[in-house]
């Protein structure tokens, strides 16, 4: 019997070391297929590959907070559209530390709310992690049509680490 379904690959070098004066010597027509073989490049990969990879990549560096908070939202709104991003490092606290996010949720279950009750049911889907590990979290909520005319999300502000009070003291040299 046979091997079914097993297939083997073998690989040929174009030219082999000559025993005697270390020069090139073609391999035998047998050997070669006679003919050049065609060379042909690996192919490209497409956009939606690209794509898959970068989310199955992302989702495998989140961590613990970040997979909570996109499980809860995942069942709480079924979105078309989930974006979980650990802003921790931008704010100065040490690695691995999961306090600060942005989410944007692109859901039907928006449709007819208006921003601020979107947020609320974003809120309420992780009120368990604002209680605790979550100390910041920015929300671009979104119906389909909305996110179909316009993808854009508006860019996150700069962190400039501690709070206005802080900041207002320093530049009035308070201490």
């Amino acid at each position: 019997m046979g091997r079914r379904g097993i297939v083997g690959v073998v690989v040929l070098p174009r030219s082999r070391e000559g025993a005697e004066g270390g020069g090139r010597t073609p391999l035998p027509s047998v050997l070669s297929g006679g003919a050049e073989p065609e060379r042909r490049r690996p192919p490209r990969m497409r956009a939606p590959v690209l794509l898959a990879t970068r989310r199955a990549l992302a989702a495998m560096a989140e961590g613990p907070l970040a997979r909570a908070i996109r499980t809860k939202l995942t069942a709480a709104l079924q979105p078309t559209h989930l974006q979980v991003l650990d802003d921790s490092p931008r704010h100065g606290g040490p690695p691995g530390a999961e306090s600060h996010f942005s989410v944007v949720v692109v859901s039907g279950r928006f449709a007819g709310l208006s921003p601020l009750q979107r947020h609320r049911l974003v809120h309420a889907a992780l009120s368990a992690e604002l209680a605790g590990p979550l100390h910041a979290l920015a929300i671009v909520a979104r119906t389909p049509q909305q996110w179909d005319s316009d993808p854009r999300v508006p860019p996150r502000p700069p962190c400039m680490g501690g709070s206005k009070h802080e900041q207002d003291a320093a530049a009035h040299g308070e201490q």
